[in-house]
């Protein structure tokens, strides 16, 4: 992430569902700058093995720059807890 920008941080639960997991993946490729973070790992959510690497059962963290915080509520809060 770069430092000079100010992010903001959803919390996003996926329920290890296998289509919500390819969609976010998806979704997430729209976006610059973003990653989530789960516990002591931080993968980029434009990976889909990376995104796979976490226990998808429980909800992590998803960082993204205030300038697009709108579009992010809008395209992921059917995930947002």
């Amino acid at each position: 992430m770069n430092s000079e920008k100010i992010y903001a941080k959803i919390m996003i639960n996926l329920h290890g569902n296998v289509k919500a997991i390819k969609d976010f993946v998806n979704l997430s490729s729209k976006y610059n700058d973003i990653e989530v973070r789960s516990g002591r790992y931080i993968v980029d959510p434009k990976s889909l093995f990376g995104i796979l690497s976490l226990d998808l059962d429980m909800p992590f963290g998803f960082f993204y720059p205030v300038e697009v915080e709108e579009e992010i509520k809008r395209d992921f809060s059917k995930w947002a807890v």
